[in-house]
């Protein structure tokens, strides 16, 4: 027996048929709605019109304006940055997937699709240019073989659909991003990852001189406009009420150090242009820049010796830093649980961007590959970071909206005189802990149904295991440089250092793949008062 092919209503057709109009610009910022008309151009009754429209409203496509009645919305220029975070995040990881996976089939549907792409927009079609754009991302994410990013990227569709058509509408764009197109397909076709996660990085930020319509028109004269919404989820006391110590009262909004420069389009050397972006105060600014940094991998300069500046790291006015235990907890199966969660780990990834930043330009005379493996952290971190802003975003939050704590960049400030201790007991330490904590939390988020986060988890732990796995290496090489044995060397910077006791269960595959050895794991469980890791749970994620 055949499974039955679900039926599209008509209210689906009527809500595609106005979405397209607003993403393709027919149906511009400012345009009155009425469902008369709508109705009448498109035959149709007015119950799945009002059907259509309220969905519309609801996504944000649509709003209110007193006595003008219902209008096209401005393009949301917070929505529109998160939507391209989060394209610079996963697309790269698409683009390097598919080149591994890519099928003859889907390069020749590829390669159609990329000549069908440039004729229209040749022809000035804005419908077919915009389809085309957008079949030929979803042919990356098909041919990437990953669900996950299939089913993640289509839980955003309706506002990167719009994003797209707002870029396209400009005609000095439509031919470079079909060149770009061409060329991310010739990259997966030669099955060159890093070329090809490169290319549709670069691809997927925002034009330089690209800026979304704001607004269209005043508000009514004499109308006082509605109380703007609070940011969700302060509650009366949730943060300014929160214990702080003086060390952490002088890290928050009113002594924050002034922003430094952006980086300039160009870095000479390495470590001090990585300086210049752990300065960075803005947190999408500091994404940026690690970003372009990664792309252009200038020398570092090993021998120089830079000067610390006031301020480090920079970080923005809010998240307000608080004691760890007021940072708020919430049950993940509710939505304000998971903003906690998502919030608690977003600000993981952005100390990390710090701290990976950090080993860069702190510490001088090491080897070049020292260098370009934190870089390469950095920019993973910040690719974190970008995700998680963006799923937050999704769910009505922002980075910080929520307090956070301060303990991973305490122990940077601990170690920042010893390489050797920085490598012991922040990534092979502090960040291996993660690991550990990954597959619980992954299946807390699939459990509450939000497989979009459980999949950024997923990313995030595989990224992890490497950015350990360099935290060992470099480790025994300061070790073997100093003529110092890696098993007693680890216990006594613990202790020098005040290390925290980690306790299990542990994720042992997770741990073995970053590069730690046996001897290692047994001390380590025998540590922790005997308590097992779990291989079981590392495997269910």
């Amino acid at each position: 027996m055949e499974s039955l092919k679900p039926q599209r209503t008509l209210a689906d057709q009527v809500y595609d048929r106005i979405l397209d109009a607003i993403s393709e610009g027919s149906l511009a910022a400012g345009a009155r709605i009425t469902q008369d008309e709508l109705a009448a151009q498109l035959q149709v009754s007015r119950q799945p019109v009002m059907s259509a429209l309220g969905l519309l409203k609801q996504q944000g496509f649509l709003v209110e304006r007193g006595r003008r009645g219902l209008q096209v919305a401005p393009v949301d220029r917070a929505r529109f940055d998160a939507i391209y975070e989060f394209r610079s995040a996963l697309e790269p990881l698409a683009a390097a997937l598919a080149a591994q996976r890519m099928t003859p089939a889907l390069l020749e549907r590829g390669r159609k699709l990329v000549a069908e792409g440039r004729r229209v927009a040749a022809a000035g079609d804005a419908h077919a240019t915009l389809q085309a754009d957008i079949d030929f991302h979803n042919l990356i994410y098909e041919a990437s073989g990953n669900p996950l990013i299939v089913d993640t990227m289509q839980l955003h569709w309706q506002h990167l659909r719009r994003s797209m058509g707002e870029v396209l509408q400009r005609p000095r764009f439509t031919q470079k991003v079909w060149r770009e197109h061409a060329a991310i397909l010739d990259a997966v076709a030669a099955r060159d990852e890093k070329e090809a996660a490169l290319l549709i990085g670069a691809h997927v930020e925002p034009p330089e001189s690209f800026e979304p319509p704001e607004s269209f028109e005043p508000p009514e004269p004499n109308v006082p406009p509605e109380p703007p919404e609070p940011p969700w989820p302060l509650e009366p006391g949730a943060v300014l009420g929160a214990p702080q110590t003086p060390r952490l009262r002088a890290m928050n909004a009113a002594d924050c150090p002034p922003a430094a420069s952006p980086l300039p389009e160009e870095a000479a050397e390495m470590r001090g242009a990585a300086l210049s972006a752990l300065r960075l105060a803005d947190a999408r600014a500091k994404v940026a820049a690690v970003r372009r940094l990664a792309q252009q991998a200038p020398d570092a300069d090993a021998q120089r010796v830079l000067a610390e500046p006031p301020g480090l790291p920079g970080r923005p006015a809010r998240p307000l830093l608080v004691l760890p235990s007021a940072v708020p907890q919430r049950p993940v199966r509710s939505r304000e649980g998971r903003v906690a969660l998502l919030h608690a780990l977003a600000h993981i990834e952005f100390n990390a961007i710090n701290l990976a930043l950090d080993a860069v330009w702190r510490f001088a005379g090491l080897p070049a590959a020292y260098y370009r493996d934190w870089l390469q952290v950095a920019a993973e971190e910040a690719a974190h970071f970008s995700l998680l802003s963006a799923h937050l975003h999704a769910l009505g939050a922002a980075y910080g909206d929520l307090p956070g704590h301060d303990g991973l960049w305490q122990m940077a400030e601990r170690t920042r005189g010893d390489v050797l201790a920085r490598m012991a007991l922040v990534p092979r330490t502090l960040e291996a802990r993660g690991l550990d904590a990954s597959p619980a939390v992954r299946n807390k988020l699939a459990a509450a149904g939000d497989h979009a986060a459980a999949a950024i988890i997923d990313v995030i732990l595989r990224d992890e295991i490497g950015h350990v796995a360099i935290g060992n290496r470099w480790f025994r090489w300061c070790c073997a440089a100093r003529g110092l044995d890696p098993i007693t060397a680890y216990p006594a910077l613990a202790r020098q250092y005040g290390a925290p006791v980690l306790r299990g269960p542990f994720n042992l595959a997770a741990r073995r793949a970053a590069g730690f050895e046996e001897h290692e794991l047994s001390a380590l469980i025998a540590g922790s008062d005997g308590a097992r890791g779990d291989d079981a749970a590392s495997s269910s994620a």
